[in-house]
C-alpha cells in the first residue's frame, strides 16, 4: 500500500518535494484543520503537518509532525 500525505499550509514546499520525488502528496493553502481532517479521511491520507495542537487521541486519521527544516536534524 503507498503512502498518502495531505501537507497543510506550513509546508508547501514540502509537499512540492514529495511530488517530485513520486509521493502522491496533496496540499491545501485554505483548510481549516476540521476539513482538512476531513480531506484526509475521504482520500485516506495522513496528514503532515508543523502544528503542536492538535489532540492526537482524538484524531481519526494519521498525524506527523514534521519538526524540523532538515532531513537529517531530530
Amino acid at each position: 500500500m503507498r503512502m498518502k500525505f495531505i501537507c497543510d499550509i506550513m509546508l508547501g514546499k514540502l509537499s512540492s518535494y514529495l511530488r517530485m520525488a513520486g509521493i502522491d502528496s496533496a496540499y491545501s493553502r485554505s483548510l481549516s484543520l476540521p476539513s482538512l481532517i476531513k480531506t484526509a479521511i475521504a482520500e485516506e491520507r495522513s496528514i503532515l503537518t508543523r502544528r503542536r495542537d492538535i489532540d492526537l487521541a482524538d484524531c481519526p486519521v494519521s498525524v506527523y509532525c514534521v519538526q524540523s527544516n532538515y532531513p537529517m536534524n531530530s
